[in-house]
């Protein structure tokens, strides 16, 4: 008897401590969303951005993403333009300098070609890369994200030896998303 009451409290203890841990998270939540609803109230549900509407449409979900949630919160460098507006969680501007922020630029190429990058140092010498015809990582035709440069190349194995030409170099959102809408052709 006096084990089956141990393993009852243990029980409810483990449940409890899983229920006031999500409770802190909706609390957490509760504050986002008392922030933005604060912002209607003052400038209206116009004023809201793209983002913080998709985070409204979560929240009513059940489903946040965290990522989402952690860019409309913060107050990076790297979430704002130059002039102090937000920048697009997903997305980019026209004129936003798709290499000043690594992380954004990884998640829109990954969210647009529905996969994830691949890298390894002995191949691809730390760059991120995806391949855009087949889910081969070595040879095709990749989106090669390096330290400073956004390009698309040609990789073909030649005697053992990989041979990349370059054929696009990528330099802003426009011809990033004109290459990606050529994908989808």
């Amino acid at each position: 008897m006096e084990k089956q009451n141990k393993k009852s409290n243990r029980f409810i203890t483990n449940t409890m401590h899983k229920y006031l841990s999500k409770q802190k998270i909706l609390i957490e939540n509760i504050n986002n969303i008392d922030q933005l609803l604060d912002k209607i109230n003052k400038h209206g549900q116009k004023s809201l951005t793209q983002d913080e509407k998709l985070y409204l449409n979560q929240y009513n979900n059940n489903n946040i993403d965290k990522d989402l949630e952690k860019w409309i919160f913060s107050d990076g460098r790297n979430t704002f333009d130059s002039r102090g507006n937000k920048l697009l969680f997903d997305e980019f501007e026209d004129d936003e300098d798709i290499l000043y922020n690594y992380e954004k630029l990884k998640r829109v190429i990954s969210k647009h070609l529905n996969k994830k990058p691949f890298t390894n140092n002995a191949d691809w010498g730390s760059a991120y890369v995806w391949n855009t015809q087949t889910n081969n990582n070595f040879v095709g035709t990749f989106l090669y994200l390096g330290d400073d440069e956004l390009v698309v190349i040609k990789r073909t194995l030649v005697d053992d030896e990989y041979d990349d030409v370059e054929l696009k170099n990528i330099t802003n959102s426009k011809e990033l998303y004109t290459f990606l809408l050529t994908l989808k052709k």
